[in-house]
């Protein structure tokens, strides 16, 4: 009796085993596409900083360019 409840603590523990294991690496999967996941939300908030600044620079020139025909046409009268 004592000998089967030993071998089956034993294949219990072996079974644990796996399933920490298993557990530890998919830990680490979810670790690493986090870690992704960060790195492109960075880089995206990044380009998004880049592409803002550049509406705003298009935006600035096309109020220059406004302003340049305004006073064309009122030279023009």
């Amino acid at each position: 009796e004592y000998e089967a409840l030993g071998a089956a603590l034993h294949d219990a523990r072996e079974r644990l085993r796996t399933l920490l294991a298993r557990v530890q690496e998919e830990s680490d999967q979810v670790t690493a596409a986090a870690s992704e996941l960060a790195a492109n939300a960075t880089g995206t908030a990044s380009a998004t900083q880049h592409v803002t600044g550049a509406v705003l620079e298009i935006s600035a020139g096309a109020a220059v360019q406004l302003a340049a025909l305004d006073d064309a046409a009122t030279a023009v009268q």
